[in-house]
């Protein structure tokens, strides 16, 4: 976004954190008749932090008008989307004005080439004076007399809106009631928020005549209103707090966008001289107010320095003070809790023993009951659990049908068919590669990465996605067919792992075991003895640098043997993978599988029909295409690939869709994973909240064993209550066991121990709100 006063010669527009500047050279008088033409001269300025200025790149010129002496000037120029070839860039209304009361109007851009090139021209009776806008299309929005006008090449006339037209900030419908949010600058100097036509917040400015409002958004330090002022005033008021940041004179231009390319926006404050300048931007200052400052030859203010300090320093109090109370009331609540755990055991320890010593009979209700925990069995524990296990089933280990390997470029795949039941679970089962060292007993494991997916066998009446499709036939053939030979539909399961292959090759031949680990499904049909992993031996392979393993199925992709399919899951194994969302609003979503077969191009695999292969050259080039409709408005692409190749595929589909479709990215599978590293912090906060608590609870109980051991106190006989010493001997320890007891049931908590765990606490739980951020921008 940009904005230039009116009596600015040289219009500037900031566009990809970069300055564009815009300058008509009109025809010199003294030139001959045949030399006079009119020029609209451009270049790109790029800003370096090194030197504190921005340097001039490429540039060119346009010849708008070769002979004639008619007067050219910029209306407007700005940013706007083609809907034609959907590229942003930037576009110039010019005005030229002829004998008469006739002026010829001419829309340029800015192409990616660098070139200046006409995209349409109307004529007008009268000159625009003001309320120019250059909406997306691009569209020419203009205001005269009191009647709103428009044209753009569709149209292809100047036609006007038969209603009046209001500046409304956005409005959605939430429950048919709109919702909105305005920010607007009033003639009485104030800056007002109105949410939903309400007046929440009022800003008093220090400065008359608003011209236009912009957003800066510095990123988590929040959000400026930038308002841009008559006679060159500018002025930043803080989003949050609704506070005047800093004010600035004597402002030619302002822009937003990421000069600093950091990914946050910052201001740019292009300031007049009296003299006409060397280059366009001369006297400048670029900032954030949130500690990042540039200026040349433009300082910035006392008053300007002590907002960003303020500023800087509430957000980091607020954050901590924050972050403090959280914490703090995590623990209190816990705390709590145990507290009202502990008072209802003791009354009704206190009643039960109440009721023993008078002679009456304690009953307890049924929620006592479940609430309580027997601390002894009547049975020895081996018994119990002999009993249980010869009552409990075994689950025999899955069945191996086949196992092979795969060598993709610099990767070695390995994979397993399992003949299982459904007791397994896939995110439960991994593959371990492991390394013979000679006569060592304890062979090495390799680093891998497994995944598992289930599929179904191929069957007359179940179609597999790893086998060429059949016709459904209808439900009550196929119940019959099921009933008359007793057959169902068995699952099996494939799993792989993935390495690196350098490692392994430094002979000639590697042999290789291969191990599988399962956990068994809870709360499954069968029970199972042992609810921990079990391990299970699947053979090895021989990897073998002078024998071929490339998958086939590359170069032919008619194979319909067991090999093609575990070439095929080899490659899904081996590649990242993307899902994307297609959505067609305004009409029936085109066939993108066949746009696909036709432009990469690509063939479909017999051993699975559903998936469309592009293999232009070597395996690095790889494309696997899974289309699937979800409804006439709405499909799932997932593609299978390098991401450079992806964005490439992207840029392709999207000159090929309408535009209003979009595409939304879905959950990425493949390559680095953060999910493991959350839970990983998770299970580490709860077992130190589960210690930590542990040990505040039992601390007592070491201090007075370490008092024990301190004070010199050894084991002793028992005490003989016969006599006066023994007697003494057995009070103590009675008054000793009776004190222990009350510190046990009521802890004192000290201080210090107190402050170590809830530090302790604070960083294991920071340590997991990254993992949590880490996993949340994998899902965006």
């Amino acid at each position: 976004m940009t904005h230039d006063s009116p009596n600015q010669h040289t219009k500037l527009l900031s566009f990809h954190g970069d300055i564009l500047t815009f300058q008509c050279k009109l025809p010199n008088p003294r030139d001959g008749e045949s030399r006079r033409r009119s020029e609209l001269a451009f270049s790109r300025l790029t800003f370096q932090q090194d030197g504190c200025t921005f340097l001039k790149g490429s540039g060119g010129m346009a010849v708008i008008n070769r002979k004639s002496s008619s007067d050219v000037d910029i209306v407007a120029c700005t940013f706007a989307l083609h809907v034609t070839n959907r590229v942003t860039s930037p576009c110039i209304l010019l005005i030229q004005s002829k004998k008469g009361d006739v002026f010829k109007y001419s829309l340029l851009t800015l192409s990616s080439s660098n070139r200046l090139e006409p995209h349409m021209e109307f004529k007008l009776p009268y000159r625009m004076k003001d309320n120019v806008t250059i909406l997306q299309g691009p569209t020419v929005l203009w205001r005269h007399a009191g009647i709103v006008f428009y044209t753009s090449l569709q149209a292809g006339e100047v036609r006007q809106i038969p209603i009046k037209l209001s500046l409304n900030c956005i409005a959605e419908e939430v429950n048919s009631v709109l919702k909105s949010t305005v920010v607007a600058a009033t003639s009485k100097k104030q800056l007002v928020y109105f949410e939903n036509g309400i007046p929440r917040e009022v800003c008093l400015l220090p400065f008359e005549e608003p011209q236009h409002i912009q957003m800066v958004n510095t990123g988590r330090n929040g959000c400026l209103f930038a308002i841009y002022f008559n006679d060159g005033h500018v002025c930043a008021v803080w989003k949050d707090t609704f506070q005047v940041a800093s004010c600035w004179s004597g402002v030619s231009s302002l822009h937003v966008d990421d000069f600093l390319s950091c990914g946050t926006d910052q201001m740019l404050l292009v300031f007049g001289s009296q003299s006409p300048p060397v280059d366009p931007v001369d006297l400048f200052l670029i900032t954030d107010l949130c500690g990042t400052t540039y200026s040349h030859g433009q300082e910035s203010s006392e008053g300007q320095q002590a907002s960003d300090t303020a500023q800087e320093n509430y957000l980091l109090t607020v954050q901590a003070l924050q972050s403090r109370l959280q914490s703090g009331l995590t623990l209190l609540q816990d705390l709590q809790r145990d507290v009202r755990v502990k008072e209802r055991v003791l009354r009704q320890s206190v009643q039960a023993l109440t009721d023993l010593v008078s002679g009456r009979e304690h009953i307890l209700t049924q929620t006592e009951q479940e609430g309580l925990v027997s601390l002894w069995d009547d049975e020895p524990e081996d018994e119990a659990i002999h009993e249980k296990r010869q009552v409990m089933p075994v689950v025999p280990p899955p069945l191996v049908d086949s196992l092979w390997h795969r060598v993709i470029e610099d990767r070695l795949i390995v994979g397993v068919i399992l003949s299982t039941e459904s007791t397994i679970s896939t995110e439960s089962v991994t593959l371990s590669i492991l390394r013979e060292r000679g006569q060592s007993q304890t062979p090495a494991v390799i680093q891998t990465h497994s995944q598992a997916s289930w599929f179904p066998t191929p069957s007359p009446s179940t179609p597999s996605p790893l086998s060429p499709c059949s016709h459904t036939e209808p439900a009550a053939k196929r119940s019959r067919r099921a009933g008359a030979s007793g057959a169902r539909a068995t699952h099996r399961l494939a799993v792989t792992a993935v390495t690196d292959l350098t490692p392994l090759l430094t002979s000639g031949s590697v042999k290789c075991p291969i191990m599988l680990h399962y956990v068994h499904r809870q709360g499954s049909s069968a029970s199972v003895t042992a609810p921990g992993p079990t391990v299970v031996q699947c053979g090895q392979i021989q990897v073998d640098i002078q024998v071929k393993h490339h998958p086939q199925l590359m170069t032919n992709s008619q194979l319909t043997t067991d090999e093609a399919r575990e070439d095929l899951l080899s490659l899904l194994a081996v590649l990242d993978a993307w899902t994307f969302l297609i959505h067609s609003p305004d009409h029936t979503l085109c066939d993108v599988a066949g746009w696909i077969q036709t432009s990469m191009p690509c063939e479909r695999l017999e051993i699975s029909p559903h998936y469309l292969l592009a293999n232009p050259a070597g395996p690095s080039a790889v494309m696997l295409f899974h289309w699937q409709h979800k409804t006439p408005f709405q499909g799932e692409l997932s593609v299978h690939c390098s991401q450079f190749k992806v964005l490439q595929f992207l840029d392709s589909l999207f000159g090929f869709l309408p535009a209003s479709c979009s595409i939304l990215p879905l959950r990425q599978r493949g390559g680095d994973r953060t999910a493991p590293r959350l839970a990983h912090s998770l299970e580490k906060e709860v077992l130190s909240l589960k210690q930590g608590m542990s040990s505040l609870l039992h601390g007592e109980e070491e201090e007075m064993e370490e008092g024990k051991k301190s004070s010199g106190v050894k084991k002793m006989e028992p005490p003989d209550p016969g006599s006066a010493e023994g007697l003494q001997r057995c009070r103590e320890e009675w008054q000793r066991d009776r004190e222990r007891s009350r510190r046990l049931l009521s802890p004192l908590v000290g201080v210090e121990r107190y402050r170590r765990l809830t530090q302790s606490l604070t960083q294991v739980q920071l340590e997991g709100d990254v993992a949590a951020l880490l996993e949340t921008q994998t899902l965006i």
